[in-house]
């Protein structure tokens, strides 16, 4: 964990990263002062497996896009999204563990981490990363 956000890198995806066969999101990050936390993970169109699925099947966009709840379910961006973690200064969480790529529908997965100053909804520092299945 970098202290400096520029270079900071607080989301990992696991073995995807790398071409491997499972997907495991991992938070890990420390802030200066208490901060509200929102995960975001866009996913390409189509049928999905599991918890992570979005609420909403009749979804005809070409990404779904989904946030982190308070319960670690990930919920349709279509809901209003509301922090992952409120007014906290660290993190270091594995969201999801050894999803199997083959579970997940083709194409590209983008996952947001956005952090503000705790009760603000202003400035905000976010950090993103994705992959590919195919």
């Amino acid at each position: 964990m970098n202290a400096v956000p520029r270079y900071a890198k607080p989301v990992g995806v696991g073995a995807v990263a790398n071409g491997g066969n499972t997907f495991t999101l991992e938070v890990a990050a420390r802030f200066a002062g208490p901060v509200d936390i929102y995960l975001l993970m866009y996913t390409p169109e189509g049928e999905h497996d599991g918890e992570y699925d979005s609420d909403d099947e009749d979804d005809e966009s070409p990404a779904r896009v989904m946030y982190l709840d308070r319960e670690g379910v990930f919920r349709s961006a279509s809901e209003s999204s509301r922090p992952w973690k409120r007014d906290v200064t660290a993190v270091n969480q594995k969201v999801l563990v050894d999803v199997p790529v083959s579970e997940l529908a083709e194409g590209t997965y983008k996952i947001l981490l956005k952090v503000r100053p705790a009760g603000t909804s202003y400035r905000y520092y976010q950090w993103s990363t994705n992959f590919i299945v195919d």
